[in-house]
C-alpha cells in the first residue's frame, strides 16, 4: 500500500532539503574560501618580493649606464634601460599599501634622483653613488635586509 503525502508535506519537505541545501552550500563556500585566501604572510612576501625586483633591477643600471657611457652600447638604450628598471616602483607599491604617504614620497624621491642622474648624463662614478643610495633607500622602504652590492 503506498502511503500518500499531501501537498502541504511536500512542499515543507522541498523547503528542508533546499534551506539544508543552501546551509551546506555557503559552509562548504565559507570554507573553501577559508583555505585559498591569501594569509597576511603571504601578502607581506609578494610585497617583499616586489621592491626586491625593483631593487634588483636599479642594481644593475650602474653596469649599463658606464657602457653606455663608455661607448660600449648605445646612449639612448639608457634612457630605456632607466625608465624600465625604474618603471616598477608603482607596482611594488601597489604591493604593500600599508607603506604611509611620506615612505612613498620617500620611494618616488629615490627613483626620481636615478631618472635625473642619467638625463643629466652625469659621470658613472655618480650615478652609481646615486643608485646604491636610492637602493638602499628603497630597501629600507620595502623591510628588506642591506646588501653588499651597493
Amino acid at each position: 500500500m503506498a502511503v500518500y503525502r499531501g501537498p502541504e508535506r511536500r512542499r515543507r519537505a522541498t523547503a528542508l532539503i533546499a534551506v539544508a541545501a543552501l546551509i551546506a552550500g555557503l559552509l562548504l563556500g565559507a570554507l573553501l574560501g577559508r583555505v585559498t585566501a591569501p594569509t597576511i604572510d603571504d601578502k607581506i612576501a609578494e610585497g617583499h618580493a616586489a621592491g626586491r625586483d625593483l631593487v634588483a633591477a636599479l642594481r644593475v643600471l650602474p653596469l649599463e649606464y658606464t657602457q653606455a657611457s663608455s661607448g660600449s652600447s648605445e646612449t639612448g638604450l639608457i634612457q630605456d634601460t632607466v625608465k624600465r628598471a625604474t618603471g616598477r616602483l608603482p607596482a611594488a607599491l601597489d604591493k604593500e599599501p600599508w607603506l604611509d604617504r611620506a615612505q612613498r614620497q620617500e620611494a618616488a624621491t629615490a627613483v626620481r634622483a636615478i631618472t635625473e642622474a642619467a638625463n643629466a648624463k652625469v659621470a658613472p662614478a655618480r650615478f652609481e653613488a646615486t643608485t646604491a643610495r636610492s637602493a638602499a633607500t628603497l630597501q629600507s622602504i620595502f623591510g628588506l635586509p642591506p646588501t653588499d652590492g651597493g
